[in-house]
């Protein structure tokens, strides 16, 4: 006989965001859970069903299993984001901007949405240095930019660019300007003056730590 392969284990993209934010019932949680289970079996490598097992498991054996999952697939939107969450929500904001790293540059169509929800973040106490790795990454000026229209988070904004390696040409057009802007109109002259002088006296950054196959100093995100 002929050797077959097992279908992937896929879910909708509708059903891993119902999933991801809670609004699946508990009968289609289990469902779906039981028809992931069942494709484990066939496959044990699948990363998908071992995610949906995962999601709908709130125990030691749900985080064992996201795990196994993260390992498997770094290129699997909902498995990143779940991944995002659970470090977040158990206070390992390293790991968990790794996930939304891996997110962000797997699905950039979906940035804008992500980027948005989490800019209002940047106010948080230590997210400004755990960030900076991160700062030539596509996405995190767009970050800076989505936190430049929250009020609470706007000053936590404008000290990245501050204290980053970025430099004037590395801004999209308008940008310095906006912020600059901002600053003024708020009464922040002061902060509004630092940015301004540290980027016109901006010199080109040294890349003494660049690699085609590794990130640097940062090894957490090396190409995926």
């Amino acid at each position: 006989a002929p050797l077959t392969t097992p279908s992937r284990y896929k879910l909708s993209s509708v059903e891993k965001e119902k999933l991801l934010d809670g609004t699946s019932s508990s009968a289609h949680v289990s469902k779906l859970s039981a028809q992931a289970v069942k494709r484990i079996q066939e496959e044990p490598l699948d990363a998908d069903a071992i995610w949906t097992v995962a999601i709908s498991n709130d125990s030691e054996r749900g985080k064992q299993l996201l795990s196994v999952a993260t390992q498997l697939s770094k290129r699997e939107l909902a498995i990143e984001l779940y991944a995002m969450r659970a470090k977040a929500m158990s206070g390992a904001l390293k790991e968990s901007f790794v996930h939304l790293d891996h997110a962000l540059v797997v699905a950039p169509s979906a940035a804008p949405a992500i980027i948005k929800q989490i800019s209002v973040g940047l106010k948080e106490p230590g997210w400004v240095d755990l960030l900076r790795p991160y700062e030539h990454r596509s996405w995190y000026i767009n970050l800076i930019s989505a936190a430049a229209d929250d009020r609470a988070s706007k000053s936590a904004a404008v000290q990245m660019l501050i204290n980053s390696g970025l430099t004037s040409d590395d801004l999209p057009s308008g940008v310095l300007k906006a912020f600059i802007d901002g600053q003024v109109s708020s009464g922040n002259y002061a902060l509004a003056t630092r940015l301004a002088r540290r980027f016109i006296q901006s010199n080109v950054r040294v890349f003494d730590d660049f690699s085609l196959a590794r990130a640097g100093r940062y090894p957490e995100i090396e190409p995926l």
